[in-house]
């Protein structure tokens, strides 16, 4: 068999028997059957929950390397035909692709996060958490280093991707404990910035976490505008030092397009404005983490040699979201006329 055919064979299959059967067993032993029953789609790997109008497409990591292979093309076109079908045929609003190394990394977490989108979670108010940010950190008796680290660790734990070094971080406690965490930073453009991370814990559902967040975060920006230090510890009483117009002009982020369609951020007004297309990662075939192409290349630096126990995969890629809360600049010109730029969404 030449080597375009073994790309072909191994391209058909996408969850490995002992994975398939891994997720099925526990989905069977930690859901009501009633509640949440579901089928098995043979033909395209996946798990159909009607009530919830979901499915949960498997990949098993030794059937999908997924690098710049002859099949790339045609497991493409694979994954559209599938979508297409769980979506027209069976009525599927939300498509979740499990993929076997996050499974493996993460088990406790990726395993309370698939039941989470099943509608098995705690829930808790966002009104009924305090907020943590760089402004109130001497009312919990923390530094600032210690509050960084706080943000770092959970976001760490929880987010599927990580800590990313950020420019303002946020916690949500609900009996003194983080129950969610988020970080934003300024982009290169004017009054433009990204909101970078945003989980909670995998079991709870943090009602209005997000925009109670968000909400706190243009709060800050109205601070650090009338030249409040986001840092310091001496921050002064700013009701009269805030701009009018102060809030940002926009915050764009991203949503993975592994566990969903980014419905959240479009509830709370982000209008999606493009896509991102699937980035290639290597799994450690021992630890299963996942390395972007900057990490895999120093870990083979640093060994002086070519490391062969990774393979490629490639993720689902990610949806562009953007909300503009102004259209207009911060500063009038000079003739008291105030410079458009933008408009509203």
């Amino acid at each position: 068999m030449g080597h375009s055919e073994q790309n072909k064979e191994q391209c058909k299959g996408w969850a490995a028997e002992s994975f398939r059967a891994e997720v099925i067993e526990f989905l069977r032993r930690s859901l009501n059957a009633q509640a949440a029953p579901f089928s098995e789609i043979e033909c395209c790997n996946a798990l159909y929950f009607p009530k919830q109008r979901l499915s949960i497409v498997l990949i098993a990591i030794e059937n999908h390397p997924y690098p710049a292979d002859s099949c790339r093309q045609e497991r493409e076109c694979e994954i559209e035909q599938i979508e297409s079908y769980l979506i027209k045929e069976l009525g599927a609003l939300k498509i979740i692709y499990l993929y076997e190394d996050r499974w493996r990394a993460a088990p406790e977490v990726t395993r309370q996060r698939v039941l989470c989108s099943l509608g098995c979670f705690k829930s808790v108010y966002a009104r009924s958490c305090k907020l943590l940010s760089y402004f109130n950190l001497q009312e919990f008796g923390l530094s600032r280093t210690a509050f960084e680290n706080k943000i770092k660790r959970f976001l760490t734990n929880y987010h599927s991707y990580g800590y990313l070094k950020s420019d303002y971080l946020y916690a949500l406690l609900y009996r003194e404990s983080i129950v969610a965490a988020a970080s934003f930073s300024k982009l290169a453009g004017p009054n433009s910035y990204e909101w970078t991370r945003y989980a909670s814990l995998p079991d709870m559902r943090v009602a209005g976490g997000m925009g109670k967040i968000c909400n706190a975060f243009l709060e800050d920006i109205k601070r650090t505008k009338s030249g409040i230090d986001i840092k310091s510890y001496e921050v002064e009483r700013y009701e009269n030092k805030i701009e009018e117009n102060a809030a940002p002009i926009e915050i764009i982020t991203y949503s993975d397009c592994e566990w969903g369609n980014g419905e959240a951020y479009a509830k709370l007004g982000f209008k999606q404005i493009g896509t991102l297309p699937p980035i290639i990662y290597h799994i450690d075939m021992k630890s299963y983490k996942r390395l972007n192409q900057r990490e895999f290349k120093a870990i083979n630096q640093a060994a002086d040699s070519q490391n062969t126990n990774f393979i490629q995969i490639r993720n689902r890629g990610s949806i562009k979201w953007r909300k503009l809360y102004s259209e207009k600049i911060l500063n009038p010109n000079s003739d008291g006329t105030v410079q458009i730029t933008g408009t509203k969404q």
